[in-house]
Parts: C-alpha cells; structure tokens; sequence
C-alpha cells in the first residue's frame, strides 16, 4: 500500500489522496457515524475488508430545521370560532391532509377556506404560491376565488376537483415554504341524483305539549341549495316505513310523496304552520334532506 500527497501552490492548497489496495482493505470516505472532529472531508478509512458491513458506515447529511407547526386559534375562524393555523419553515412545503378511502372512482369536488397569516401579505392575495389543494400525492390544479367582499378581510376559497379510489388516500392542503395560513371549513363532497336524508327514528315526546312551537334549527350549509324538513307526529322509524311524513304547503299540513318539492325550509316553519300540526299523539319527529348535489363525504375543520 502507498500513500501519496500533493500540495498546489499558491494562496490555496489542494489535498489529494491516492490509495493502492492490496485487496485486504477498503477507502472510506468522511468518517463514521461515531466520528467526531475527525470525520471530516478529508478523512480516510483503511481499517476495513471491501466485504465489511456496519450500521457506522453511512452518509451523512444536515440541514436547518424544518420548524413545522399547526395549532387551532380562537377567534380566527370562518365557520367556527377557531381555525386551523398551520406555519412551515423555510426548508421544505407542508402539507395539511386526511386519509379517506371514497369507494369508488365518482368524480368529487374539494374546497377549504384559507386567510393567509405570513408576515408581509397578511389578509393579502391567495395564489399558487401560498397554498394548493393536494390529493394521493401531488397538488392539484386549484382555482381561487375572492371572499373577502363577502366572508371578511382576508379570506379566500380554494376549490378543485378529484377523481375517487377505493383505497385510503390522502386529500388536503399543500402549504408553502415559509408561509403561515388559517385554513376553516375543508370538505369533499361528490354530486348525486338523489338527496341524502337523515330523520329521528324515535320522536320526541311530551304528554303536557298543548301546541308545536316553530322549529329552531342550526344549520351549515355547505352550497348554494337550502336544507329541507318533514315531520311526523310518530316515531321516525314509524314515518318512514309508513310514508307519512308531513310538509306544510302554505294553508295545511299534506303527506309528502318525495324530499325534494314536499318539503319546507326552516323559514317556511313558522309559528302559523307548526300550531296547525296535530298534538293528539304528543310525539314529533323530523326528518332532514340535504338537496341532490350536496352529499358530504368528509368534511373537517
């Protein structure tokens, strides 16, 4: 074995190293991962067969943290009272997902609702280089729309579409290097012919009840249509096998034949409407039809 050095001359230097093996040792480069100070560049390694393997031997690499954070802040929300605040370093994009398995391969639209928090652009412009809606593994083409007209300063709607799979993928938010975001109200939802319909199976019941008062309801509608609702003066379970749920048509109480025009919304429920609902049973179930484009696959905040 022979050990050769060469030196340039001048203001800088160069060192270089040429080994000749006799076929019982093998060069390593840049140390161990249990060197210290000397595991520098020019660090040379003779102390091991070529057939030699140890989990010291490896490459090693740094980088700057990549300071990841996500918190939720009262306050700032949409919907809500609170957000989901999520602030990425400068290393690398982030990325804000759920893991859903859709079922089938349905074409399904995505959409969250995003204020961005980064220093300089604060309430300011929302494009591609802030934030991009992300599904099974890449961002997707996203249109951004302006609601700070309608929803208050700041805040703007990222929307797309995504083809389904029956298997567990991930659906999302990719947030960029070094920004911070709110980010309220994500949902994926796909569009269907029919409604989706969800009642009480067991009315609420009161022997003392003289007369239905108007109905008071807590609704997040999620589009453009109206959520509608039927009642029944039985159990649900009982209504709906019977087909007797009730809509109120302006003048009387009618039994409805479909969710869609044999339905109220809950302005159409007034005092006037409800006190001429029969109360001989005392029970009161209700039935609620989100319209046909509407069904909610996965919605999180």
């Amino acid at each position: 074995m022979k050990l050769q050095k060469s030196f340039r001359a001048g203001l800088k230097h160069k060192l270089k190293f040429v080994v000749y093996l006799n076929g019982e040792s093998l060069e390593l480069r840049g140390g161990n991962w249990n060197n210290g100070a000397n595991a520098g560049v020019f660090n040379l390694n003779l102390n091991n067969a070529p057939e030699n393997r140890n989990n010291n031997i490896g490459f090693r690499c740094a980088s700057d943290p990549v300071a990841i954070s996500q918190s939720d802040n009262l306050g700032t929300g949409l919907v809500s009272s609170y957000s989901n605040r999520v602030g990425i370093g400068n290393v690398s994009n982030g990325k804000l997902v759920q893991s859903v398995n859709l079922g089938n391969t349905d074409t399904y639209e995505i959409w969250t609702y995003l204020y961005d928090r980064t220093l300089g652009n604060v309430g300011g412009t929302v494009n591609s280089n802030v934030a991009e809606l992300y599904a099974n593994g890449e961002a997707i083409t996203t249109e951004y729309t302006d609601m700070r007209s309608t929803l208050g300063s700041g805040w703007w709607k990222l929307s797309g579409t995504v083809v389904g799979a029956d298997e567990s993928r991930e659906y999302g938010l990719l947030v960029k290097t070094g920004k911070t975001v709110d980010v309220d109200n994500f949902t994926l939802i796909k569009q269907s012919a029919t409604p989706l319909s969800i009642y009480t199976t067991t009315a609420y019941s009161n022997d003392k009840v003289a007369s239905w008062p108007s109905i008071t309801t807590d609704e997040e509608n999620i589009g453009a249509s109206a959520v509608l609702y039927q009642v029944c003066t039985e159990d649900g379970s009982t209504c709906e096998s019977n087909g007797i749920w009730k809509y109120y048509d302006g003048a009387s109480w009618q039994t409805a034949s479909n969710t869609t025009t044999h339905a109220n919304t809950k302005l159409e429920l007034t005092d006037t409407a409800m006190a001429a609902l029969p109360v001989s049973s005392h029970k009161l179930s209700s039935k609620l039809s989100l319209p046909p484009t509407e069904i909610i696959q996965s919605l999180t905040h």
